[in-house]
């Protein structure tokens, strides 16, 4: 949100500073318009892959919700290896991405997906040492128990750890294409990357899932 109204005060847009209260609504109204929006397919695009590669986009972000422990027993699946789980979970929309942007026959959608499947690989190392880092302080790779650790020595691990902090707070921004890592989009080079083809909520369906 704040990078939204930061956006739209550079570019002199009303939308993400004037709809609700500091621009609150305005993600609705967008995904409203998107849901009027008709969704093209290009007549030599591989359809079936084409529908499908949003859906598994958005699956494992929803999927992800089933460890996340939100408070004292507020949590769907308490599995015993929760983090890597949620590593290997957070790592599959790359290949709903590479199918995206191959379904399209458009070399540019295909350039945009081996850009981001380059780019994820790159990331992904230090994301997960930074991750592991914090679980060898603590003992365990069970998310529970992490925020257990948390609340037992009245601490949070970003005041302990704070370089891994910053290692996977960039890590993140870089696989979710947010300035200044969007090389996989680069809309200057290669229009959008690889949602060039993609319109209505099929596209919406890639940038929920960045929210989400």
């Amino acid at each position: 949100l704040g990078e939204r109204r930061l956006i739209g005060r550079v570019q002199s847009r009303l939308g993400p500073n004037r709809t609700g209260k500091f621009g609150v609504l305005q993600p609705i109204a967008d995904a409203l318009k998107l849901l009027t929006k008709e969704a093209f397919t290009p007549k030599k695009a591989d359809r079936a892959i084409m529908y499908v590669a949003p859906i598994l986009f958005v699956a494992p972000a929803v999927m992800l919700f089933a460890v996340i422990p939100f408070s004292r027993g507020m949590i769907i699946a308490d599995v015993g290896a929760s983090l890597l789980y949620f590593i290997a979970v957070s790592s599959l929309p790359v290949l709903a991405t590479f199918m995206s942007g191959w379904s399209h026959n458009n070399k540019y959608s295909l350039f945009g997906a081996i850009r981001i499947v380059a780019m994820t690989v790159i990331f992904e190392v230090p994301l997960v040492l930074a991750l592991l880092g914090m679980a060898l302080m603590m003992g365990t790779i069970n998310l529970q128990d992490m925020v257990e650790f948390q609340r037992h020595f009245h601490i949070w691990m970003v005041v302990v750890e704070p370089l891994a902090f910053g290692i996977y707070f960039i890590c993140v921004s870089a696989e979710l294409n947010r300035t200044p890592t969007d090389i996989a989009e680069a809309e200057s080079e290669i229009v959008a990357g690889y949602l060039t083809e993609y319109s209505g909520m099929k596209w919406g369906l890639f940038y929920g899932m960045d929210i989400a």
